[in-house]
């Protein structure tokens, strides 16, 4: 949750149940996979091969949006 809150500057949160509730479904999908626990007995998760194909694709859809936003509103550099 800090992560998450850190890489995006606070503009996102994420409260516990949305974090595990993410997490299980990701892993019921098959896109990550347990991978043990760290020193302070957190689960920690590591992303599969399908997880990372699907993670590019949506990537890529993303920048999709982007370039077509900066197109309609002039480029990126306003």
């Amino acid at each position: 949750m800090q992560f998450i809150e850190e890489m995006t500057d606070g503009r996102l949160t994420l409260g516990a149940g949305t974090l595990y509730g993410a997490l299980t479904t990701l892993e019921k999908k098959g896109w990550i996979e347990p991978s043990g626990e760290d020193d302070n007995r957190r689960k920690v998760y590591r992303i599969t091969g399908e997880g990372k194909a699907i993670a590019v694709r949506e990537r890529e859809r993303l920048e999709k949006i982007t370039r077509v936003a900066s197109d309609i509103i002039g480029g990126a550099g306003l």
